[in-house]
């Protein structure tokens, strides 16, 4: 399978929040994430970028974010086209206005998309793993999950596949799915007049100021909210967002028995990496397991 390169070139130093009017709740959530981050970030509203454009435009490269409608709406008038066309990305998430998303979509991808209903309970999720400069280690990954409420998907239509789209793309290269479920995006990227431009079809941000229930944070039960944002921010913002001084990782192997080698697993190899790549394991082992383990193995 090939590799889609996603590199835009240039990675941001900043991020610009678009809304309609004032921060709305969605708006101010995404602000607390990329604080988290340690993304520089600014808020304006769609009169400003009309009015005024962005003082980012004459800093660093900056991404934009907004839900579909707002950046849809933004691209549509000459001076907003003019600030969002300059970003070095686009990072879109629907609104709980259905209708004014889908079109937004399809004026951004220059083709009709269409929402579409996944099966109900259990659903596979998939990550691709053509894009890894922007999947990284989620590349690959498929998990079994329940969808949110206010997650969804997004598909283009037939028509919409068998002719190229407004910007000449071939239907192969109009749009390239990262997370999708049960094979339908959930997540994509498109080129919008040559900004690349990724598209969530989910309507939620997470709140990080929330509780967390269970003693600690599930990720599954905000998969396709969650999960996309942190991709895209970690890769846009590759080279200003805080990183670990050390890189770390432990490999964990359950109820093994204690001994040179046990099925693929070299004991000592293993050593040797750990203390060539600097990372640990934590071997875990039922109590049962003491009578047939060695005591050359156990000192070990």
């Amino acid at each position: 399978m090939s590799v889609v390169s996603v590199s835009s070139g240039l990675a941001a130093t900043r991020a610009v929040v678009i809304s309609r009017e004032t921060l709305g709740m969605r708006e101010e959530r995404l602000g607390r994430i990329l604080t988290f981050f340690g993304v520089p970030w600014q808020s304006v509203s769609l009169a400003d970028v009309v009015d005024s454009g962005l003082p980012a435009e004459r800093g660093g490269p900056y991404a934009v974010f907004g839900s579909a409608d707002v950046l849809a709406a933004a691209l549509a008038m000459p001076r907003g086209a003019a600030v969002v066309g300059w970003a070095a990305a686009l990072y879109a998430y629907a609104s709980p206005d259905r209708e004014a998303s889908r079109r937004a979509v399809s004026s951004l991808a220059g083709s009709e998309w269409m929402w579409a209903l996944p099966p109900n309970g259990s659903v596979s999720v998939e990550i691709t793993d053509r894009c890894r400069e922007l999947t990284g280690p989620m590349s690959g990954l498929q998990v079994s999950i329940r969808l949110a409420p206010d997650e969804d998907v997004l598909v283009p239509s037939e028509a919409a596949l068998s002719r190229p789209s407004d910007d000449g793309q071939a239907p192969g290269e109009r749009f390239t799915s990262i997370v999708s479920v049960e094979g339908l995006p959930a997540f994509f990227r498109v080129l919008h007049h040559g900004v690349a431009t990724y598209v969530c079809a989910s309507t939620a941000v997470v709140d990080i100021d929330a509780p967390v229930g269970h003693n600690y944070y599930d990720v599954k039960a905000h998969f396709l909210s969650a999960v996309p944002l942190v991709m895209f921010i970690t890769w846009a913002f590759r080279d200003v967002m805080w990183r670990p001084h050390e890189l770390g990782a432990c490999l964990i192997i359950d109820d093994p028995l204690l001994k040179s080698r046990y099925g693929f697993c070299d004991f000592e190899h293993l050593r040797d990496l750990m203390r060539q790549h600097r990372f640990t394991t934590n071997i875990a082992f039922i109590p049962w397991n003491w009578r047939r383990t060695t005591r050359r193995a156990g000192e070990f």
